[in-house]
């Protein structure tokens, strides 16, 4: 049996274009303030909604996080 989904908001689709471009930006522009960051958009697997956005920190290069000395 197939697990239902439990997505609750339901604000950008990933079969519209125009929403697909929405979250893109969002992330372009997330990326402009934080250089560090990489960031992609988590589509739903069952309903295809939003579902989150994936945010992984790269510290090496960043001017933000003092270098350790191990």
């Amino acid at each position: 049996m197939k697990n239902k989904c439990e997505c609750t908001i339901k604000s950008l689709h990933k079969d519209d274009e125009s929403h697909i471009s929405r979250a893109e930006d969002y992330c372009i522009k997330h990326m402009i303030s934080y250089p560090h960051h990489d960031i992609k958009p988590v589509w739903c697997e069952e309903c295809g909604w939003l579902d989150k956005y994936m945010v992984t920190i790269n510290h090496r290069g960043s001017a933000h996080v003092k270098p350790r000395n191990d």
